[in-house]
């Protein structure tokens, strides 16, 4: 949470990483970065979340997922344009179809170091008793360790950045890369070290 400091009647200013939000009708909102260093740009988007979102994330922390498939089922009819709640209605499914399958052992295979040619950019996959992590590194800065939850067993979602994923690629059944995903489009790709 940050506090939203007023600037005009629809846009307000953050003190984290100098973000001001305009907000929309409904309960999506826009964010723009109101104040540009020389050369860069930025753009995100926040939707807000009604209690039904909010029970169905709940329930997904607590995995029971059956009834967090129901809410999301529900919050995405009511709400087609939050495409974020897609990745969670697929990874609550695919839970409910590997169960007690999705353990250590099938999670090991994803675990390692990743690196782009130049060895530049890297990144690692690491085990937490909760489930694998991705740890960016050099992204142009190291970023915290963020859980990444399985949408299928190629593809897996950043519940801390709805709008990112991450593609394995296998070759003879074994890992070999991984591609960050933006809204669906490559933005790197990092070859796993054997």
């Amino acid at each position: 949470d940050f506090p939203l400091y007023p600037i005009s009647t629809n846009s307000y200013f953050a003190s984290i990483q100098d973000l001001g939000i305009k907000f929309k009708k409904g309960l999506e909102s826009e964010a723009e970065k109101l104040y540009l260093k020389e050369g860069q740009s930025g753009y995100m988007r926040c939707f807000k979340e009604d209690e039904v979102i909010k029970e169905a994330h709940k329930l997904l922390a607590e995995k029971i997922y059956e009834e967090a498939k129901t809410k999301y089922t529900e919050a995405k009819e009511s709400h087609p344009d939050h495409y974020y709640l897609d990745n969670f209605l697929k990874h609550t499914e695919f839970m409910i179809k590997k169960g007690d399958k999705w353990d250590k052992d099938m999670q090991a295979k994803y675990l390692g170091n990743y690196s782009n040619e130049d060895g530049n950019i890297n990144g690692s996959i690491t085990q937490r008793e909760d489930g694998i992590y991705l740890q960016q590194r050099n992204f142009p800065a190291t970023i915290e360790p963020a859980i990444i939850l399985p949408v299928s067993e190629e593809k897996f979602m950043l519940p801390t950045s709805m709008a990112s994923s991450i593609v394995f690629k296998k070759k003879r059944k074994k890992i070999k890369s991984l591609s960050l995903m933006i809204y669906d489009q490559v933005r790197g790709t990092l070859e796993k070290e054997e």
